[in-house]
């Protein structure tokens, strides 16, 4: 908190003064090179786990320990074992050329356990805008916005829960509905070209709560 009036207040006051004093005590006695105690040992660690590090660990750093109580353990992070895998943010499913980059991560898996099946949130061939976004509450009403990138693109097809709801025409877009009861569903937006042929699909989970 400043004082009206007075100036010379504050950590940039502060720090000159401890600047001003260290260099006069650095004229008395010069800095020597720290002198390690007899217990206190280095140890080789992983940057990311602070753990011994394994061979996959490509980040490592020296740190100070006492003796006793360095690290004991492998870092788990980085092993033979462990795959990276770069997965949609949303479904933890496999990211296509479609999906945005701000929603694609990074994420570690065992071998073998990895995803294998690939994400359907998004088409190179339209985008949907579902407002308002996040749970939606019963009988308020959703806003679909179509967005076409494909010139075959004759019509989209739009199914709640595996049923047909509605045919909607490439000229017009435009489409809002509500759900009465509470539940997750799932939308399926389905492009079709001119002779009834899948282009490709669009995949979203909405939640509903009465709360």
């Amino acid at each position: 908190i400043g004082l009206e009036g007075v100036y010379n207040w504050g950590s940039r006051f502060a720090g000159q003064i401890w600047k001003n004093v260290m260099q006069e005590l650095i004229k008395i006695k010069k800095p020597v090179d720290w002198e390690r105690p007899e217990k206190v040992v280095f140890a080789k660690v992983c940057n990311d786990s602070g753990l011994l590090p394994t061979p996959f660990c490509t980040n490592t750093k020296s740190e100070i320990f006492i003796s006793g109580y360095e690290p004991k353990y492998e870092c788990p992070i980085h092993r033979s074992e462990y795959i990276d895998v770069a997965v949609c943010i949303d479904s933890g499913l496999l990211p296509t050329p479609c999906t945005p980059i701000d929603r694609i991560e990074i994420r570690k898996f065992l071998k073998g356990e990895e995803p294998k099946e690939y994400d359907d949130a998004y088409s190179c061939d339209f985008d949907v805008l579902i407002f308002p976004s996040g749970v939606i509450k019963t009988n308020m009403m959703i806003n679909l916005t179509i967005n076409l990138k494909n010139d075959l693109a004759e019509s989209l097809e739009i199914y709640i829960n595996d049923t047909l709801s509605i045919v909607l025409n490439k000229n017009n877009l435009n489409y809002a509905f509500s759900f009465e009861n509470e539940g997750i569903y799932e939308i399926l937006f389905v492009l079709k070209d001119i002779n009834g042929n899948e282009i490709s699909h669009i995949r979203r989970m909405i939640q509903v709560t009465s709360e």
